[in-house]
């Protein structure tokens, strides 16, 4: 699904109430492909974060999507599918990193209403040489908003801070 697709869905997914079921429609497909033009790749090992699920038995079975993001410490997410290549091929390819550092997941509160989540990420940039990355700053946002930065690129702020 493009990023301009996927947002549409993200809309969807993020607006308070709970959904009736998961989702067919998916923000990215179960095998990462299908979001080349997102701001940061997210390969498939992130489903789980992106709440992309396999549901085996009726009613809803096969691949599904709900709004229960859960991005957790540690997660490493870049700009490129090359960061996952051979660490010196991947450092001459990639220009952004984002480390998660604290994180709590989203979803829907027991009354129905949204919890947004919440995430503290460090930015980092390829160093001038390439052979690594420096720290640029700490940002904390919902992992709705999260999300919507790794489809969409930052904006505001966020995005002044990064140029």
């Amino acid at each position: 699904m493009n990023a301009s697709s996927a947002l549409e869905l993200w809309e969807l997914l993020t607006r308070s109430g709970r959904m009736s079921r998961r989702s067919r429609k998916l923000l990215r497909s179960q095998d990462g492909s299908g979001a080349e033009d997102w701001f940061m790749h997210l390969p498939s090992c992130f489903n789980d974060a992106l709440d992309i699920k396999e549901n085996c038995g009726p009613p809803n079975p096969g691949w599904t999507q709900s709004g229960g993001f859960s991005f957790r410490k540690g997660d490493h997410i870049y700009n490129t599918s090359a960061a996952y290549q051979e660490w010196g091929t991947a450092l001459k390819q990639t220009q952004f990193c984002f480390i998660v550092r604290t994180s709590s997941a989203s979803g829907n509160n027991a009354d129905g209403s949204r919890y947004p989540g919440d995430i503290v990420f460090s930015v980092l940039r390829i160093n001038a040489d390439r052979t690594g990355f420096d720290t640029l700053f700490d940002q904390r946002l919902s992992q709705d908003d999260f999300v919507h930065v790794l489809i969409a690129g930052p904006t505001g702020e966020l995005a002044k801070r990064l140029s």
